[in-house]
């Protein structure tokens, strides 16, 4: 079965090479000013991401680093440290336990600065070291290149790949509440291309990822183990657009993915491997620099192999708006029903219906308030569960000069849950400082 989709997946791929590199290369005009270039790059990490791409957005050009210039590439490292209090480290119910935690977060970006094409690298490590509770020290790491490749002013190329290592969420329902964090790894490869073609807009992308969990141990030595969670997860998707008018388009997208675990059956006697299709339609806007987005509605279904697990199904959405009200202050609304992987004992997957709004506003030119909220609902199919959860971050960052900053951080969670210990309430607050060249 493996195989036949290694096949699949590759034969995805050749076609999207076959069909873009049909289009004759030229030279890529370039008329966007650096600062112009900077915001185009945080809209796309943040439509892609919120929460996350938020907090790279761009400050005045005078306060961005400078970076190191290595012929055609600048090079960005930048060392940052974290000091936080959390009042609920274990994200337990009930007899919640404290600790401070410090953070060391090098990091380094490499982008080049080509008249064409386009290769970039981004590298991180997190280090973890809790002052009371040591055993949940750990490191995380990821590491990722990609590139673009300009076939014509139109069409382009892309390839990713990364590789990633993390601890589960605590809170997670599918945290088997070990004596230490689940250690998870995670590779990823994407190939895709788009096109533009008058007012048409085609694209594709063919992606696999590789999911593997660590073994840990329950507080009395007795070994847990995850091994049946590993897995691969294969995903194809074609996209397609028209411009009614300018700045507004017609959107479909239409996508088939594969979930293949390691073991047939996992340790309950389940099998887990599961295929699914999602079709989308709706409506896309790009006016410039003050709105962007998309609101995608539709279907989608999972099948999965296991008799005893009924297949999952129901309307889809993907809406995510990127307003910049004025130059200073960006607003990020998104909604999303998907379907999830979980392994929970009787569950079948999740259908999580998430709600989210992320902002940035530059208080002044080196002041800069982010703030995120999100509100996500989880529903176990072919079991009696749900979990409902509240979240909410801010950060104040202050820059010191272009190489030196600093700020202060608090966040909240709520999380109510219908599983044994898994209600929680947590409450950070923390301080960072940051060097970046």
């Amino acid at each position: 079965m493996q195989g036949k989709f290694h096949s699949g997946l590759g034969l995805l791929a050749m076609c999207l090479v076959g069909y873009f590199a049909a289009v004759p290369a030229v030279k890529a005009a370039e008329t966007k000013t650096p600062r112009e270039r900077a915001i185009e790059r945080a809209n796309e990490r943040t439509m892609a991401n919120p929460a996350a791409a938020l907090e790279e957005g761009v400050t005045e050009p005078s306060l961005q680093p400078k970076g190191i210039e290595l012929n055609d590439f600048m090079f960005f490292p930048s060392v940052e440290l974290d000091q936080i209090y959390t009042d609920n480290l274990f994200a337990e119910e009930n007899n919640a336990n404290s600790d401070w935690i410090t953070i060391v977060r090098p990091a380094f970006k490499l982008q080049s600065r080509l008249p064409q094409h386009a290769v970039n690298l981004v590298g991180s490590l997190e280090a973890y070291r809790h002052w009371e509770y040591t055993r949940d020290d750990h490191e995380n790491y990821s590491l990722a290149a990609d590139g673009r490749y300009d076939l014509s002013v139109n069409s382009e190329l892309n390839a990713q790949i990364g590789t990633r290592r993390y601890y589960e969420d605590r809170g997670s329902d599918d945290d088997v509440r070990g004596e230490t964090p689940t250690e998870a790894t995670a590779h990823t490869l994407l190939l895709g291309g788009k096109t533009r073609l008058n007012r048409f807009l085609f694209g594709g992308t063919a992606q696999a990822a590789r999911l593997s969990f660590g073994d840990v141990n329950t507080s009395s030595g007795v070994p847990i183990n995850n091994s049946d969670r590993d897995r691969w997860e294969y995903t194809g998707q074609v996209t397609g657009g028209y411009e009614l008018v300018p700045g507004y388009s017609a959107q479909t997208a239409f996508s088939a993915n594969s979930r293949i675990y390691d073991d047939e059956f996992d340790d309950f006697g389940l099998q887990r491997d599961s295929k699914g299709w999602r079709a989308e339609a709706g409506l896309g806007l790009d006016l410039g620099q003050v709105l962007r987005g998309d609101l995608l509605v539709g279907y989608m279904k999972q099948y999965y192999e296991d008799d005893s697990f009924a297949d999952i199904s129901g309307p889809s959405i993907r809406a995510t708006l990127n307003w910049s009200p004025t130059r200073m202050t960006l607003i990020v609304p998104s909604l999303e029903r998907s379907i999830l992987e979980t392994t929970i004992l009787g569950a079948s997957g999740i259908v999580r219906t998430a709600a989210s709004l992320s902002m940035r506003h530059e208080l002044q030119r080196n002041l800069i308030g982010y703030g995120y909220v999100s509100y996500y609902n989880d529903d176990f199919e072919n079991i009696s569960g749900k979990s409902n959860t509240f979240e909410t971050r801010w950060r104040l960052m202050y820059a010191l000069t272009d190489n030196f900053y600093t700020g202060l951080q608090a966040s909240y969670r709520d999380k109510e849950s219908d599983f044994p210990d898994g209600s929680f309430k947590e409450a950070t607050v923390g301080v960072r400082f940051g060097v970046q060249m």
